[in-house]
């Protein structure tokens, strides 16, 4: 393996640790009321809306509209708009670009982002350790072809699986069917 291969791979899962322990600390501090939601907030009724993330609305101000980026959680909570949107956009593009389960990871949804990367991941290395096994049986007896004919059945099998999760995932990314790690939708791009 080159060191660029080596390079990127310990990135990627420098990228993935760190969106894990993101999107633990998210989940643990999102249904937790910290001082400055407390003191950046509005009285909407019985409700507090964030400032610049909600608006009381009606006759009495007693109901809290969140803007479009912003929505409430938990929903029991009573600070609202207090959770900022993932956007539905950057996680296509992630998925469609960078693929490996990084749109998963992006909308902290470890449930789909995980089993995506270790796939890929898996596949990748298993096709590498599966190429040297080939070239050591093949410098032993040439002759011999049904590992060749394995491997490539495998290759073929693994490569379709892949790819059929993929276009799944862009698919569902594409139509905004995910929902992030909480539970929120995605914030629809224009």
């Amino acid at each position: 393996m080159k060191f660029n291969e080596l390079n990127i791979l310990f990135t990627l899962l420098l990228i993935i640790k760190n969106t894990f322990q993101q999107s633990q600390m998210s989940v643990s501090q999102s249904t937790q009321q910290t001082p400055i939601e407390a003191t950046n907030t509005i009285q909407c009724g019985v409700y507090q809306c964030v400032n610049n993330a909600g608006k009381c609305i009606n006759f009495m101000m007693s109901n809290c509209t969140c803007l479009p980026e912003y929505d409430t959680f938990p929903v029991t909570s009573i600070i609202r708009c207090n959770y900022e949107k993932k956007m539905q956009k950057t996680a296509f593009l992630l998925e469609l670009f960078l693929s490996y389960g990084s749109g998963h990871f992006y909308i902290n949804n470890s449930k789909m982002a995980i089993p995506k990367f270790l796939f890929w991941f898996t596949g990748y290395y298993l096709f590498i350790i599966l190429r040297v096994i080939y070239k050591q049986k093949e410098d032993e007896d040439p002759d011999k072809n049904t590992f060749a004919t394995v491997s490539i059945i495998l290759g073929f099998i693994f490569l379709i699986l892949m790819v059929i999760w993929q276009i799944v995932d862009l698919v569902m990314f594409g139509l905004n069917k995910y929902t992030d790690g909480n539970g929120i939708d995605l914030l629809p791009w224009n």
